[in-house]
């Protein structure tokens, strides 16, 4: 073999093993990113964003940062459960959802009642509001909260989006699910992967 052969040969063996190091460098980054990014709770969440018409990857995205998956967390305001819901909250969507019997508030930190009546919000807001960032803004700081912004023409130009979010947690909530709901919607809902 000649020395050209031989220098060839050992190019393509090198980009052989670089490509496959890359491969496998890539399979891991994604293994960590589905780590960062959970399935958690996929039976409820398959049932309830059919049910309610709600997109999985939204719903997902509420409990990453609403709870970071921990069925047990009660916020500072009161707010219980995987999708942070208020007592009184389920109390009202029990009045929307039909008859059931009332709910001990104890049930919020059971995942599958949690995840149901979250994603029934969720569905309620889309059907109240066009705008996504009208929909999370209403899941975090209130239907009549956004009622107002919606009216007001410093916040809202055209009555459906918000082209400002005057409270600053909410702003950083928005931004935060609308980022985790792309994550998901990349790593497990994109018809490319």
């Amino acid at each position: 073999m000649s020395r050209k052969a031989k220098i060839g040969l050992r190019i393509v063996c090198l980009l052989a093993v670089l490509a496959v190091a890359g491969l496998l460098v890539y399979q891991a980054y994604l293994h960590l990113l589905k780590k960062a990014y959970p399935l958690a709770y996929e039976e409820y969440v398959t049932v309830y964003s059919e049910e309610y018409g709600v997109e999985p990857a939204l719903i997902y995205a509420v409990m990453k940062a609403e709870s970071g998956f921990d069925p047990e967390v009660v916020s500072y305001a009161g707010a219980v459960g995987l999708m942070q819901l208020m007592p009184e909250m389920i109390d009202w969507l029990q009045t929307h959802i039909g008859p059931e019997g009332r709910l001990d508030h104890d049930m919020l930190r059971d995942p599958q009642t949690n995840i149901r009546y979250g994603t029934y919000f969720l569905s309620m807001l889309e059907g109240m509001y066009e705008a996504e960032e009208a929909v999370l803004s209403g899941y975090n700081a209130g239907i009549g909260t956004i009622d107002k912004w919606l009216s007001d023409p410093e916040i809202s130009s055209d009555g459906v989006h918000l082209d400002r979010i005057p409270y600053d947690q909410t702003r950083a909530y928005v931004a935060k699910v609308q980022e985790y709901k792309a994550m998901y919607q990349k790593l497990y809902f994109n018809n490319d992967n």
